[in-house]
């Protein structure tokens, strides 16, 4: 599965996108990586969502000076094999309005914490 993140300004522009691949890919007994799950003896937690279970990912960045608006959209797909056609599982997006800081000429800072992948209508969103 591949969780894909785009920033969008507000004239449309792309000012960042992120992505983080979860895998089905493990280790086997002699610890060399394999994608065959019967031979598998460990799973590395950060590559995969496990069942029944809550995964956030954070995606920073920091927009222009003067980004009066970020639009953000994230998109979890799934792809069963490296040839197939990837299947679109979830997609959400939201629009934070941006505010300048007092005293500060580095810009706006939008730090963007996690779009669950587990449940994507549960977004989560917040400015420093």
């Amino acid at each position: 599965m591949v969780l894909e993140v785009t920033a969008r300004n507000e004239k449309g522009e792309k000012i960042f996108s992120g992505e983080q691949v979860y895998e089905m890919v493990g280790t086997d007994e002699k610890g060399e990586r394999t994608f065959d799950s019967w031979k598998v003896r460990k799973i590395n937690p950060a590559a995969v969502i496990q069942p029944n279970r809550v995964t956030a990912r954070a995606f920073e960045f920091i927009p222009a000076e003067g980004t009066q608006s970020v639009a953000l959209e994230a998109v979890l797909s799934y792809q069963i094999a490296p040839d197939a056609q990837p299947v679109l599982m979830a997609r959400a997006s939201n629009t934070l309005t941006l505010k300048a800081k007092k005293a500060s000429t580095s810009g706006n800072y939008l730090n963007r914490k996690g779009i669950l992948p587990g449940n994507l209508g549960n977004k989560r969103f917040s400015r420093e």
